[in-house]
């Protein structure tokens, strides 16, 4: 019974709904026919809140430590020398050289006048000193004196014409030999006639140099010259003035000496010996003969020297017939 009541209501609303608006009947399907119903659906769309995701953090890997790298040297760099500066010549002190000027010229009218070199020079040698002089025989002296008053070098000097009312001019040269840089004091003076005393003295405050830049100013003031008019000894080679080098210094001549002995030497500024030989002539007294030779010579730095070449006495062996060359000796 509760069967069919079921039947017929399946039946009922199959009915109902196969029923159209305008009341007609649309027929029921066969039971075999697949019914499409084309439906409008109207989406509701709700609006679901969603709560904001509160992320887990991944477990952060905490990144291991980046080894610093220590750089180890593996070359221990030699520290570059050190270029040690060869001190120039400005750097030895000049000033305070000269001691308390004794006897200075006449300023309104002096006797003794020096242009060069001025207060503070530079020079390597030999010292070109230039001025005028009145002075007795036309002579007058020059000096040059360390910074303690000791003397490097000292010698008479002249005039280049002859004595008068008016000072003569000058120029001369002076050799000196300084292993460094030397502050020094240049005197240039004259002698008095009446007590022998220096008077009008003008100084200036230099700085000698090491080393020889030209020939000059190194032979002495020669008082044992041969007979111009008759000469025993003659030199020919070197000539005055000549620069030297190699450690020889050759010398050729004609002599007429005792038992055809020649005797020589050359001297650095000041006196210094840097050699001395005697060379035999091709025949002795009273015969005038060619003599030659080559004389060996050891210097580290030039020098401005001076080579004599003279004869000495049968009677005392003392020299005469000197004759003198200016040199520039070079290693």
């Amino acid at each position: 019974m509760q069967r069919c009541t079921l039947v017929l209501l399946a039946i009922a609303t199959i009915v109902a709904v196969a029923c159209n608006g305008d009341g007609t009947t649309t027929p029921a399907p066969s039971p075999t026919t697949s019914v499409t119903t084309t439906t409008t659906a109207t989406t509701t769309t709700t609006a679901t809140a969603t709560q904001p995701a509160t992320s887990t953090p991944a477990e952060t890997a905490s990144p291991s430590p980046t080894p610093t790298a220590t750089e180890t040297a593996t070359e221990t760099s030699s520290p570059s020398p050190t270029a040690t500066e060869t001190p120039t010549p400005s750097e030895t002190p000049v000033g305070d050289t000269c001691l308390a000027n004794p006897s200075p010229p006449d300023p309104d009218d002096p006797n003794i006048t020096v242009e060069t070199p001025g207060d503070g020079a530079e020079s390597a040698s030999p010292l070109r000193i230039t001025g005028a002089a009145r002075v007795f025989e036309a002579q007058f002296n020059v000096r040059l004196l360390d910074a303690g008053g000791a003397v490097l070098i000292e010698r008479p000097v002249f005039t280049g014409g002859p004595v008068g009312p008016e000072a003569v001019p000058y120029d001369v040269l002076v050799a000196f030999d300084v292993e460094q840089p030397v502050a020094a004091c240049l005197e240039v003076y004259d002698v008095s006639e009446r007590d022998g005393s220096i008077v009008d003295v003008v100084q200036r405050e230099l700085l000698l140099l090491p080393g020889a830049e030209r020939a000059g100013g190194a032979c002495p003031l020669n008082s044992l010259p041969p007979d111009p008019d008759d000469p025993d000894v003659e030199l020919t080679v070197p000539t005055d003035g000549m620069e030297v080098s190699g450690g020889s210094l050759h010398v050729e001549g004609m002599a007429r000496v005792f038992e055809a002995a020649v005797s020589l030497r050359v001297i650095a500024p000041g006196g210094r010996e840097i050699l001395s030989a005697s060379i035999a002539a091709d025949l002795g007294a009273p015969a005038k003969a060619p003599f030659r030779g080559d004389l060996a010579y050891a210097l580290d730095r030039p020098v401005s020297a001076c080579l004599q070449v003279f004869s000495q006495s049968p009677r005392d062996g003392a020299p005469e017939n000197l004759v003198q060359r200016e040199l520039l000796l070079r290693p």
